[in-house]
């Protein structure tokens, strides 16, 4: 074997293997002190982008978790508030019940109009007060987009009219049919019908302006204030001679009495002369595509009474299909609630809520304006001139609450039915960041107890390294005793 002093290979071997086990010690101590397996883009190219998308996502849901949790503060604050409300709106059903009693005077009812004026009052404060982080949550500023609706007629009470005494008695509800227009459209009877007066402006008989040649106009206009009208079957005699009919005398709850009609005269129903049929009960004008059925008749649900005189206008908010009934009906009556449409809502001002790690994963919710203007409960009035005008108002108000009632629960149903689904969207957050962390922490974290391994491995190394290197070093000295 050759022996050379100028080259040492085996110590510029024993160097390399040094080096090499230095280096892996260093990476070893480096990953056990940082607890981190990739520590530079050169640990692992391909594991530390996976794992920097991973932390990514991880750190958007915790941020979206956080955005939810707050934004189920916000709902509740804005469900408390209508809490409140419905709690108001209650009393003054309570109110309005207590109202409606005969065994109160007008002077007691002016009590009750003066704690539900109070209370309306506070409706619309607590709406404009109930804030979250200065925003408000109640006073329509953040209301979502409506779509159109209609107005609705309820019966409130109904009753039964016949002929108890024939040979077979037949008995049928008084009201057949409600039908209640729509903006720019009618319930199918001709725009230019209108209310004319007999009998000292109380009888109603019904003309037709394209007939009479007077100026037309349309008969009807869609409800826009909680309504309620009253029915009261009553004794009419057109003069001394005539025999007794049945009349029926029209309210509601806004202008008092309307006009009457009697049953027994055609003309109550329609003008003979209109042209457009005289049977008794019968409009041939096309409601429903068809007649009037025998023994029925229709009555107009008017705004207001018609002015005195000829051919004035009756404006109207719909129409009520009716069975005629007998004179031993009389005293009996009978209740129609109109409930007008809300406001339709044309801009979307409805919250959004950021609850996902990524672009576009928004939920949106708003809550619609809940004032006493809003709710329709700003002019809400039990207090009439007389006892029949106060009963009906008190009636009229009891609708116009329940309606508000429905209003305001719906909101708050909506509410926590989207504060039930934030919080299943936290749990499936928290489960997501839950997973993409172990699978982060696969890639990124170091095994400590293979990296303890590994330690050991390249101590021993290092050792042996130095041992071996410092032997390699002095080999070459043997070539002295070949000099000697």
């Amino acid at each position: 074997m050759a022996l050379r002093i100028n080259s040492n290979i085996s110590s510029l071997n024993a160097q390399r293997n040094l080096g090499s086990s230095n280096v892996q010690l260093s990476k070893t101590l480096e990953r056990l002190s940082s607890g981190l397996r990739i520590n530079r883009a050169a640990d692992d190219a391909a594991g530390l982008a996976v794992s920097e998308k991973l932390r990514t996502q991880i750190k958007g849901f915790s941020q979206a978790t956080s955005n939810a949790q707050d934004a189920i503060n916000l709902i509740a604050t804005a469900e408390s508030g209508l809490d409140q409300s419905s709690q108001i709106l209650q009393r003054m059903r309570e109110l309005s019940i207590q109202a409606g009693n005969d065994t109160l005077v007008n002077a007691d009812r002016a009590k009750i109009q003066e704690e539900i004026n109070q209370l309306r009052v506070e409706l619309t404060r607590i709406a404009e007060t109930t804030e979250f982080n200065t925003r408000k949550l109640l006073d329509g500023s953040i209301a979502q987009a409506t779509g159109k609706a209609n107005p609705t007629g309820e019966i409130k009470q109904n009753l039964r009219v016949g002929n108890t005494l024939a040979t077979v008695p037949q008995m049928q509800d008084f009201f057949s049919t409600i039908t209640l227009p729509t903006a720019g459209a009618g319930p199918g009877i001709p725009a230019t019908f209108d209310l004319e007066l007999e009998d000292n402006n109380r009888v109603a008989v019904v003309t037709q302006y394209n007939v009479t040649g007077l100026p037309g106009g349309q008969w009807y206009a869609p409800a826009t204030l909680d309504m309620a009208f009253e029915f009261k079957l009553v004794s009419y005699q057109a003069n001394s001679s005539a025999p007794v009919s049945v009349a029926i005398e029209v309210y509601n709850s806004v202008n008092g009495f309307l006009y009457s009609v009697d049953t027994s005269d055609p003309a109550s129903f329609l003008e003979p002369n209109a042209g457009l049929g005289t049977a008794r009960g019968g409009w041939e004008a096309g409601i429903s595509g068809g007649r009037i059925p025998a023994g029925q008749s229709v009555l107009f649900l008017s705004l207001r009474p018609p002015v005195d005189g000829l051919y004035t206008t009756g404006e109207a908010v719909g129409i009520v299909q009716i069975n005629n009934p007998t004179t031993l009906d009389i005293g009996k009556s009978a209740v129609i609630q109109i409930t007008p449409p809300r406001t339709v809502v044309t801009t979307d001002s409805s919250l959004t809520f950021h609850v996902g790690a990524n672009e576009g994963q928004f939920l949106k919710m708003g809550v619609q304006d809940m004032r006493g203007k809003a709710l329709r409960m700003e002019t809400l009035n039990i207090l009439g001139s007389t006892d029949q005008d106060s009963r009906l108002k008190a009636q009229n108000a009891m609708g116009a609450i329940d309606s508000a009632l429905e209003y305001v629960n719906t909101n708050r149903a909506r509410l926590g039915a989207f504060q039930n689904r934030l919080e299943y969207t936290i749990q499936n957050l928290q489960i997501s960041q839950e997973n993409l962390t172990a699978s982060e922490s696969r890639i990124r974290d170091a095994d400590i107890a293979m990296e303890t391994a590994q330690l050991t491995r390249a101590q021993i190394l290092v050792q042996a390294g130095t041992a071996v290197l410092s032997q390699a070093n002095i080999a070459p000295q043997s070539a002295l005793s070949l000099l000697g």
